[in-house]
């Protein structure tokens, strides 16, 4: 069952480094955006460009388009990161708003993968529910000349930088025919409403199921992965994934059409990843573990929202928090939706205790 994470961002994100705070003594417009900005993105979402020296340009109309159509896309925020030995320098920002990165260390060498002491890294995402959707490593940095080389050596001359954009997908491994034996469990789906999910009956009461979710990239995944720091310890990742009762199924422009009861509110969950933590991503392997008891017969569903943070814990220049993002199978409301295994925008894993027969019995077909 593939499903989508995390939208088609594989492009490439230019900006320029400030080393002064900008002036917006301009205000805001009645659209909420600065009437003058210094980070533009190009009218194609592949570039964007923050300017030196506290100059501005006006927010154009192609400019609240384009801030408009990626916002519906979910990608509408972003974090960078430079670390250099002792130093973090944090930036985060809204598409239209100013990044207001300032006192990037220079004369360092970056590099274009996350390794040592020296490193930049990009996120991008949703600000509303901070979904981490990619992430982007430097490729390459461009001189006030306006010459441009590969790698991440950022100079006192140097103006602009490259960042190389990955998204990511996921892919949760169950038995691919309805009715093999899962764990002590069954292989199911249930149709309502005209529509099939992929669900997983848990019959046995003294066993626990696991589903497991990995994670791929369009870039190279095992550069990006020590730059996705995970902040907490074993056991408080196990409370990052979350059993819903009120199992849902999309009905298409935004609307969801709720199961009937009986819900399996008697399970547990827990989430499980790869690594030693807190610590940086070893692992794109994610493994939902569902413990049932079967004195409550119904269904219900399983999703995960792994709290991560751009390269560490370390607070910038400024004392300037990293921003909490989370790594999720889904964004927004469709977190909550049934996933129907065919790369919809659910989020959510269908699962029963006690036989999804028996759970139909007792509403009818639906």
């Amino acid at each position: 069952m593939k499903k989508l994470i995390i939208g088609g961002l594989a492009v490439l994100l230019a900006f320029l480094l400030v080393m002064v705070a900008c002036d917006f003594a301009n205000g805001i417009d009645d659209d909420g955006l600065p009437p003058y900005t210094n980070f533009v993105l190009s009218q194609d979402g592949k570039t964007g460009t923050l300017y030196l020296d506290g100059t501005t340009v006006p927010v154009n109309a192609s400019q609240r388009a384009l801030t408009a159509d990626l916002a519906k896309k979910g990608h509408d925020f972003f974090e960078v990161v430079f670390a250099s030995g002792a130093t973090t320098v944090r930036a985060s920002w809204k598409i239209g708003q100013p990044a207001g990165i300032k006192g990037v260390p220079r004369n360092v060498d970056y590099g274009t993968t996350i390794t040592g002491t020296d490193n930049a890294i990009l996120f991008v995402g949703r600000s509303s529910d901070k979904a981490l959707l990619a992430v982007g490593l430097l490729q390459e940095v461009t001189d006030s000349t306006g010459t441009s080389a590969a790698g991440g050596q950022i100079n006192a001359d140097s103006v602009s930088v490259t960042f190389a954009i990955a998204s990511f997908t996921a892919q949760a491994t169950i038995p691919p025919a309805a009715g093999s034996a899962y764990a002590g469990g069954t292989a199911t789906s249930l149709t309502y409403g005209g529509k099939t999910f992929p669900a997983i009956e848990l019959n046995n009461a003294a066993t626990a199921q696991a589903i497991t979710y990995t994670l791929s990239s369009t870039g190279t995944f095992a550069n990006l992965l020590p730059g996705i720091h995970v902040p907490d310890a074993a056991a408080a990742i196990a409370t990052a994934a979350e059993i819903k009762t009120l199992a849902r199924s999309p009905a298409g422009g935004g609307y969801s059409i709720e199961l009937p009861g009986p819900y399996a509110d008697k399970a547990a969950v827990a989430l499980t990843l790869t690594g030693t933590f807190p610590g940086v991503m070893t692992s794109g392997v994610f493994t939902l573990t569902i413990t049932p008891v079967l004195d409550n017969i119904g269904v219900a569903t399983v999703f995960f929202k792994l709290p991560v943070r751009a390269l560490s814990t370390t607070a910038g220049t400024g004392n300037v928090a990293p921003i909490a993002w989370f790594i999720q199978p889904g964004y927004g409301e469709n977190l909550y939706d049934l996933d129907d295994g065919t790369g919809n925008a659910g989020g959510s894993f269908l699962f029963s205790v006690g036989s999804i027969v028996d759970y139909l019995a007792i509403n009818g077909a639906p």
